[in-house]
This record gives structure tokens, C-alpha cells and sequence, in this order.
């Protein structure tokens, strides 16, 4: 077999499979709505975002950001990921507000700062203990 003959049966390999990936994601996928995305070829529903975007606060969702003035590591979280999923009727403002009540117990500030918008700022050792914390705290304050 010749280096041509070779590319050209890994490349028909590569398309077999590429088409069967898209075969096995339209069988599988439930009947589509409007409520999708469309990314190429993979499709997305809205419902399977929500569930990501509303998962359970992690270490990973934290952003590090420089130590304050005596050393200490201090860590940004988004101030959408300390609300209840459904709450849309408030302004961004009043959002905000009550991400920052939900912070107050763990220490959590407001990030004056632009390189992170809509931050709240949390001064932590143990960053997955803080999340666990967070998260029992949003479960039982029904605001998850």
C-alpha cells in the first residue's frame, strides 16, 4: 500500500465514524423543539444547559485571584452561581444583592475589581470545604 492509499482509507475511516457518532446522537436524542442550539453538528438542549449551568457549586467554579495584604489566597465565584434557578423576575441589581446576602455567612464580599465582573470575592484555605459549605447552605435555605 502506497502513503496515498493509506490516507485516503484512514480518511474514509474517519468519516465512517464521524457518521456514525451523528447517527447514534439523532437516534438517541428525544424529539427536538425550539428550545435548542445547534453547535454544527451536535445539538444542545436547553434543558441540558440549565442542568449544567445550575449544578451543584464546585471547587472549579472558583476563580483564583491575588492574595490580600497579609497573604491569605482569596478565590472569585460568579454571583448567578449563589442564586435559585428560577429567579428572573429582579434586576440585575437586586440579583446581586441577594447573591451578597447569601455570601455574608461565608465571609463573601463584594470584588471591586474589573477583571472579574459580577464577583464575589471569598478568602479560603480549603476551597472544596467552602463549596460543600455553600451548597448545604443554598440546599437549606431553598434557594438552589
Amino acid at each position: 500500500m502506497t502513503k496515498t492509499q493509506t490516507l485516503q482509507s484512514d480518511l474514509r475511516l474517519a468519516q465512517e465514524a464521524k457518521n456514525n457518532v451523528i447517527k447514534v446522537i439523532q437516534e438517541n436524542s428525544p424529539p427536538l423543539e425550539k428550545d435548542y442550539l445547534t453547535l454544527g453538528k451536535i445539538v444542545i438542549t436547553l434543558e441540558t444547559l440549565k442542568k449544567q449551568l445550575s449544578s451543584r457549586i464546585t471547587s472549579s467554579s472558583f476563580t483564583k485571584v491575588s492574595h490580600d495584604t497579609n497573604g491569605n489566597p482569596r478565590y472569585v465565584l460568579h454571583f448567578l452561581s449563589l442564586l435559585k434557578e428560577g429567579d428572573n423576575s429582579d434586576t440585575l441589581n437586586n440579583k446581586y444583592n441577594k447573591a451578597l446576602v447569601n455570601a455574608k455567612p461565608f465571609n463573601g464580599r463584594k470584588f471591586h475589581n474589573k477583571q472579574y465582573g459580577g464577583g464575589i470575592i471569598f478568602s479560603s484555605y480549603n476551597l472544596d470545604e467552602l463549596a460543600e459549605d455553600l451548597n448545604n447552605f443554598l440546599e437549606a435555605n431553598n434557594t438552589l
